[in-house]
């Protein structure tokens, strides 16, 4: 939005999130899902005239946990988290009519919108369940009202890029050591330069990445300061 509204083509992007001054060549994509299960209200005291939406969805939990363990054992394909469960009732005595999971599905390079489909088809397959990607909804700190299909594909840099050899001569300008490679475990706004605008991109930044959004996250005064060397560094060898 900013580059479109302000004209801007930037040559490269810089991500400025926690990475202990190594050189993030990039992260795994993201997309969030939803699983949503139909029933028929009925009041609480007669369960049998009506059909549980949270009944019907149970079996679909367990599909989601043998998933997450399959691609768990697979080094090259992501994650899934079931995040959240919600239900709909015209009030608390009264059978659940409708039942919704949210799905947290973390992708690998080489994972796609088609690989991740059958996914989700295998696990609502013998169902009456509908799948969706989620579509996000806000509003801005101005105001403005925003959307976004929560698809995010992953993305890359290559160790013999122009940004990557000059980023890796200004880290040792900067603090005077080697520069260490690795890819973010975590998403960052990488999703819209390098995947949807193609930019070349690169992280580097200081602070755990571990500690991203914990209660005790902290940053060294001194890593603060190797990261403003780079970021200046990094100019000059561009």
């Amino acid at each position: 939005y900013l580059c479109e509204k302000n004209e801007i083509s930037p040559n490269f992007v810089v991500i400025c999130e926690p990475s202990s001054l190594k050189l993030a060549l990039g992260h795994r994509g993201r997309a969030m899902l939803t699983i949503t299960t139909e029933g028929v209200s009925s009041h609480g005291s007669s369960p049998e005239l009506g059909v549980n939406a949270i009944y019907k969805i149970k079996n679909i939990i367990g599909r989601i946990e043998e998933l997450q363990s399959k691609l768990a054992a697979d080094n090259t394909s992501g994650s899934v988290t079931l995040s959240r469960i919600e239900s709909k009732a015209v009030s608390l005595n009264a059978v659940p009519d409708q039942c919704k999971l949210y799905l947290d599905r973390r992708l690998e390079v080489g994972e796609t919108e088609t690989s991740v489909a059958k996914e989700m088809d295998a696990l609502v397959e013998g169902t009456k369940a509908i799948w969706e990607i989620y579509e996000i909804t806000d509003k801005t700190w101005t105001g403005k009202s925003v959307s976004c299909r929560a698809f995010f594909l992953p993305w890359e840099l290559k160790e013999d890029h122009l940004l990557t050899r000059a980023s890796i001569k200004a880290v040792n300008d900067a603090t005077g050591k080697k520069a260490t490679l690795f890819k973010w475990n975590f998403s960052t706004n990488g999703f819209a330069s390098a995947s949807k605008m193609g930019i070349p991109t690169i992280g580097m930044g200081p602070g755990n990445p571990e500690l991203a959004h914990c209660r005790d996250e902290c940053c060294d005064i001194s890593e603060i300061v190797g990261a403003l060397k780079f970021y200046a560094s990094i100019v000059n060898n561009l």
